[in-house]
């Protein structure tokens, strides 16, 4: 099974790459490509691992593609998405995303990975270390599972470390609650 990861290259998202480490037969792209290459990239691969920042609209490009708008994956994928058998989004509101396009995926809804949007979501006594340790604790369960099917990822990730540390950690809480499987149409 070929395996793209899809990354746009951001420094406040960079906790995310472990979930690459050790993965086999793996496409890893952070920036540089057209649409046109995307497209090419998104259909020769049988997995989709899109991680970043995004909205509703798609996972934001962050400046690092040649192309012209915010998205680097977007509805105009939709159909590629749908036909695969793993899809696995992080971005804030990625499950909105799913959703809305009717694609089968493990995805986050919004989900905190830094102070400003602790404070952006109204939280008031969270500090960077709180984060941090949600950011570290989400990647080693999600890490401990990636390998598995969309549906499986989510059931492991309710029973997880993460889902433990949620018990005690609000950021953590917040962004557990906001896990979800897509099962598309």
């Amino acid at each position: 099974m070929k395996t793209l990861f899809l990354h746009p290259k951001d420094a406040s998202t960079c906790f995310l790459s472990p979930l690459h480490d050790n993965y086999p037969d793996k496409t890893i792209i952070n920036g540089g490509h057209t649409h046109a290459e995307i497209t090419d990239q998104l259909q020769s691969h049988d997995t989709i691992i899109a991680m970043g920042h995004g909205s509703p609209g798609g996972l934001f490009a962050v400046g690092q593609f040649n192309l012209a708008g915010l998205y680097v994956l977007s509805q105009k994928h939709t159909e590629i998405l749908r036909a695969k058998q793993k899809n696995v989004f992080i971005w804030c509101y990625a499950y909105e995303f799913a959703k809305r396009n009717c694609i089968p995926a493990f995805c986050t809804n919004m989900f905190i990975s830094e102070l400003g949007e602790a404070n952006f979501m109204g939280f008031k006594r969270v500090t960077t270390a709180m984060i941090e340790d949600s950011n570290i604790s989400f990647v080693r369960a999600l890490s401990s599972c990636i390998h598995l099917s969309p549906q499986k990822i989510h059931d492991y990730m309710m029973k997880s470390e993460y889902a433990q540390l949620a018990e005690n950690n609000p950021i953590a809480a917040y962004n557990f609650k906001r896990l979800n499987f897509n099962p598309g149409v």
